[in-house]
């Protein structure tokens, strides 16, 4: 595994490679978790390849985080209406950032 890590250009402790492992398993949480990893490492597409997955499973910060990412065109074409469509699912599962953002909108 250290050899695919090294090509994607990430360097993982061994508590993220185990949390790799869990997300490749279809962990959601490990998922969204390996996005952010992905994301802070400056890796926004493989970000948004894992943060769909978790988003697949309901996973409301994972929703939250696709949602930004097509409101900014981080690692996706910029587009509105995903955008927005994200940030409404994770406010109807309960992400209170989702839903400051949404009800920002109904003003």
């Amino acid at each position: 595994m250290q050899g695919v890590l090294a090509l994607a250009g990430l360097e993982l402790g061994a508590e993220e490679r185990a949390l790799l492992c869990q997300a490749d398993a279809g962990d959601a949480a490990a998922q969204a978790e390996i996005g952010q990893c992905c994301f802070r490492a400056g890796r926004p597409a493989a970000a948004v390849y894992w943060f769909n997955l978790a988003a697949a499973q309901n996973h409301a910060d994972a929703m939250q985080c696709l949602g930004q990412c097509y409101a900014a065109g981080t690692g996706v074409a910029r587009d509105d209406n995903l955008a927005l469509m994200w940030i409404a699912k994770a406010a109807a599962h309960g992400h209170r950032i989702a839903q400051h953002q949404m009800a920002g909108l109904q003003r």
